[in-house]
């Protein structure tokens, strides 16, 4: 499973190449804009084609055609029911630039926050359950929440460039 992936010293024999954004990213690769630390997690990106390690590919195949058609269709949705929105669904009918991100955050013994607080930039970002709590959402209220998808549920979080084609109709 991918906990043991990224237990395992064999994750560096799937390190992302130079010329492309696929496979894996080690600790402290990525920084939010607004943050001054890098996030502390390793991740595995898919994109369309991605060699994904023998043990997880069929599960997680499966997962990424699913969550490429869930995002069809909830920007299909939006076309129809948001004249803000019309044409967004054009945006993502080509399947191959959807990109699945398996996100390993190491146990750690600080108190720091994981990730800084931060916007998506794509369109929509769709969470599945995950494997420990954490996630938090900001209301616009100005609260922060933890959210919690359950099996068979699956989170969906506007991006900004979501944001910027609905002209605000849609915050992230």
């Amino acid at each position: 499973d991918w906990l043991e992936f990224f237990r395992s010293p064999d994750k560096n024999m799937f390190l992302r190449q130079d010329d492309g954004l696929a496979g894996f990213y080690p600790m402290n690769a990525e920084r939010a804009a607004s943050a001054e630390e890098p996030d502390p997690k390793e991740y595995f990106q898919i994109l369309h084609g991605t060699d994904i390690p023998t043990p997880m590919r069929p599960a997680t195949q499966c997962m990424f055609d699913l969550l490429a058609t869930l995002s069809g269709d909830f920007l299909s949705i939006l076309d129809f029911r948001l004249p803000s929105a019309a044409g967004v669904a054009a945006m993502f009918q080509d399947t191959s630039r959807a990109v699945l991100r398996v996100a390993h955050y190491p146990p750690t013994s600080t108190k720091r926050d994981f990730a800084a607080p931060h916007t998506d930039i794509d369109l929509i970002t769709l969470l599945p359950p995950s494997s420990a709590p954490g996630l938090c959402v900001l209301g616009r209220d100005g609260i922060w929440r933890e959210v919690a998808p359950t099996r068979g549920e699956v989170l969906v979080l506007a991006g900004d460039l979501l944001t910027e084609v609905t002209a605000g109709a849609i915050l992230g």
